[in-house]
């Protein structure tokens, strides 16, 4: 269900600050793209962020943020329909943490997407990162206020 915009929607930043320094023993820094999402039509984003996660100057993942407009329909079947979008197909479902967490592989990364409130996650780790699943709990701890 589109939301109805007559005019670009302004897209905030989520600030570096709304995420603990470190997540996992990796570095979390903020990449800005500020110009490809400061306005878009239609879209279902308040806010976003985009954080390299480093270990040295590796970058051993990624982690998008995207804070949804509270007219974005909170049901099952819009939620799934993003994920699938997001992982460009059918992901696994797990339950970890109290959330619903989708798993994707690709050609050297895995991608872990889920929702918390009206808050989408999606983290992406290189597949040679030695502990994704750790860094996944640590990640699925983050709350944004």
């Amino acid at each position: 269900m589109p939301i109805k915009t007559t005019a670009a929607v302004r897209i905030g930043d989520i600030p570096a600050s709304a995420l603990p320094a470190t997540l996992n023993g990796l570095r979390v820094q903020p990449e800005s793209d500020k110009a490809a999402v400061s306005h878009a039509d239609g879209s279902y984003a308040r806010a976003v962020g985009f954080y390299s996660l480093r270990q040295s100057q590796l970058v051993e993942a990624t982690l998008e943020v995207i804070e949804l407009v509270p007219s974005t329909p909170n049901t099952a079947g819009f939620r799934l329909s993003l994920v699938n979008q997001v992982t460009g197909g059918i992901p696994s479902e797990v339950r970890l943490s109290g959330h619903s967490v989708y798993l994707a592989s690709g050609i050297g990364s895995a991608t872990s997407t889920w929702f918390d409130g009206r808050v989408l996650f999606i983290l992406t780790t290189r597949s040679q990162y030695s502990t994704p699943r750790a860094l996944l709990e640590a990640t699925l701890g983050v709350h944004l206020s």
